[in-house]
């Protein structure tokens, strides 16, 4: 993750900055999409996870998300020796507790821009003002989708979408549309996600019980303050010229 003070202006490092984003929002998504079953167990004991681990938690740039990675880290190294079936069904009870909004004595209200939203009270309102913006992206929930669309993992999601289109967008030379999906996220960062994911987070870490959570919310809050800032010193070395309001798929 680059400091905002040293970015890269041609449009290849504006694309791998992009990759990045997408990267890290998958990363960040997996444990909201994800069970905690024997499979995701070994997957994050696998030299590749915990390296990308490593790599983030020397990371000096982004001390939040540093710090979350150092308590996954911890939190798997530690576990090792633990049987897999034992491990996931210790994931799995602190990740429901966590995201999923079971009952209000039992772990956070769950992690959805309306629940937790100051700035209206009214879901419809808010879901509505969600499906404005990704139909007005051109894109639509799937018939399969079970989350609700102010849920954060589909919030996380559409931004990765806007953060691949802004990967192919600069690599093709399309300036235009490369800056037109810079603002968009920008947007959309600084109105659906930044407002309500810390109180979130703030809530939760007080009721999680595994350091593997604790990293993974940390990281979430990291994340956004950090992206949001490096959006904004973006979207203002590159104004948005002659954009489309739409863009197709």
């Amino acid at each position: 993750m680059e400091s905002t003070d040293e970015v890269p202006m041609n449009t290849q490092e504006m694309a791998e900055i992009a990759r990045a984003r997408a990267s890290f929002c998958a990363f960040l998504n997996v444990h909201f999409t994800t069970l905690p079953d024997q499979e995701f167990v070994g997957r994050i004991r696998e030299p590749e996870f915990l390296g990308a681990l490593d790599a983030l938690a020397e990371d000096s740039s982004a001390p939040e998300v540093a710090t979350g990675a150092l308590l996954m880290l911890g939190f798997i190294r530690s576990s090792l020796n633990t049987n897999a079936a034992a491990l996931s069904e210790e994931l799995g009870i602190d990740r429901t507790r966590l995201y999923r909004g079971v009952s209000p004595t039992y772990g956070p209200p769950p992690p959805c821009e309306a629940v937790w939203s100051k700035q209206s009270t009214e879901t419809a309102t808010v879901l509505k003002a969600l499906a404005d913006v990704y139909v007005a992206a051109g894109m639509a929930m799937s018939a399969e989708a079970r989350e609700r669309l102010d849920y954060v993992g589909i919030e996380l999601e559409f931004l990765r979408l806007l953060a691949l289109r802004e990967v192919d967008a600069w690599t093709a030379g399309q300036e235009a549309d490369a800056n037109s999906l810079l603002q968009q996220q920008s947007k959309f960062i600084d109105e659906h996600l930044v407002p309500w994911v810390p109180a979130f987070v703030e809530r939760a870490l007080k009721q999680a019980s595994t350091d593997f959570y604790r990293g993974h919310l940390g990281m979430l809050r990291g994340f956004l303050s950090g992206e949001q800032q490096r959006l904004n010193f973006l979207t203002c070395s590159h104004p948005d010229e002659a954009a489309p309001e739409e863009f197709s798929e």
